[in-house]
């Protein structure tokens, strides 16, 4: 092998390594981007509870007696914004400017959706129904790291939907909340799904019931479906 050939065959190899190195560099980057922004999320969630904490003094404030049995206790966690839009207005203005701070500021953390639903609701209890669904909908396309809050806001969304017999919005909703197998509550949305097909008097109820009770078998809600599908098979 000539000087030339030898030359020709080190360059070759020079230009493979620095590819492999700019890739290798690009993972690094990729990594570590990903790993920095995990850790800012982190912080921002964490900077996000303590205003949180504001709120949940204020909602304790109306709670009345400490709760004396395991009713009591689990009906002490419904957030109820009829007894918050009945504060004081001194006290109301600074729950909602909270509310508004963590909208603000911490937008797409775990906290933010949780404070977006509760916003949510209380923009129901007021009547701001467009507001409301905003707030919802705000949770729901974010891709916050929550598949508990996406299907929580889904559910709300569609059941407003649902009120103003928008049924296929509703449906639009509680399809594209189905699809997502990491949502906790889609036992909850498939039977909505069931329910606006019937409101319509469209097909597809029972087909829908089925796939609840082959997807969660052995649950109260598969058994909610089949005595649901019996009904309706003996109606027709």
């Amino acid at each position: 092998m000539n000087n030339q050939e030898m030359d020709e065959k080190v360059s070759a190899l020079k230009a493979v390594l620095i590819k492999v190195l700019w890739t290798l560099g690009a993972v690094v980057l990729v990594v570590a981007a990903y790993q920095g922004y995990t850790t800012y999320q982190k912080k921002q969630n964490s900077q996000a509870a303590v205003l949180f904490h504001k709120l949940e003094k204020i909602e304790d404030s109306v709670k009345g007696a400490e709760p004396t049995s395991p009713e009591e206790a689990n009906a002490a966690l419904v957030f109820e914004p009829e007894k918050i839009l009945k504060l004081e207005k001194s006290v109301l203005d600074t729950y909602k400017s909270t509310l508004a701070q963590i909208d603000t500021n911490y937008s797409g953390t775990k906290v933010w959706a949780l404070s977006q639903l509760r916003w949510g609701m209380l923009l129901q209890a007021e009547d701001s129904n467009d507001q409301a669904k905003e707030k919802y909908q705000n949770v729901i396309s974010s891709g916050v790291d929550s598949p508990l809050y996406r299907g929580m806001a889904s559910n709300a969304l569609g059941v407003m939907f649902e009120n103003q017999k928008d049924y296929d919005k509703a449906f639009d909703v509680y399809e594209k909340a189905a699809k997502d197998n990491l949502n906790p509550l889609k036992p909850i949305v498939l039977l909505a799904k069931a329910r606006v097909l019937n409101a319509q008097n469209k097909e597809g109820a029972v087909a829908v019931y089925d796939q609840l009770i082959k997807d969660f078998p052995e649950s109260a809600y598969s058994r909610r479906a089949k005595v649901l599908k019996s009904l309706q098979v003996k109606a027709r």
